[in-house]
Formats: structure tokens, C-alpha cells, sequence
């Protein structure tokens, strides 16, 4: 699980303190398996919103998106 999720975020940003600060968040195999499964829906596509959906997972936080549309 570590490996595949590595792989995909460096394919994503290929940028080492990224991938460390996101893996360093994620200490169980479900946790990594959350976030592998949130990239690929697409509810976290962009380095910036990776890092906000591994710390909610870290945290324990339902990530929620904000709907502006009224």
C-alpha cells in the first residue's frame, strides 16, 4: 500500500517534501488506502488539496468540499 501510494503521489508532484509530508500523515494502511481511493474519485486531484485530505485523515476530520453555489 505505502509503495503504490508513493508512486502516485510522485506522479502527481514529484517533489520529495511533498511526499513525505503526505506519507508522515498517513500511519496506517487504511489511512493510505483513504487517500489512494480519494485521488483516484477525484476528490483530491492537486498537491495542495492532497495535503488538506491527509491531514483530515491525520486529524480524523471528515474532509468536506464547500459548495458556493446557492
Amino acid at each position: 500500500m505505502e509503495k503504490e501510494l508513493r508512486d502516485l503521489l510522485q506522479s502527481i508532484w514529484y517533489d520529495d517534501d511533498f511526499v513525505r509530508g503526505v506519507m508522515n500523515l498517513l500511519k496506517t494502511d487504511k489511512d493510505k488506502k483513504e487517500m489512494i481511493d480519494a485521488i483516484h474519485l477525484g476528490y483530491a486531484t492537486e498537491p495542495s488539496d492532497i495535503s488538506l485530505y491527509a491531514l483530515a485523515i491525520y486529524d480524523d476530520v471528515p474532509f468536506e468540499e464547500t459548495d458556493t453555489e446557492q
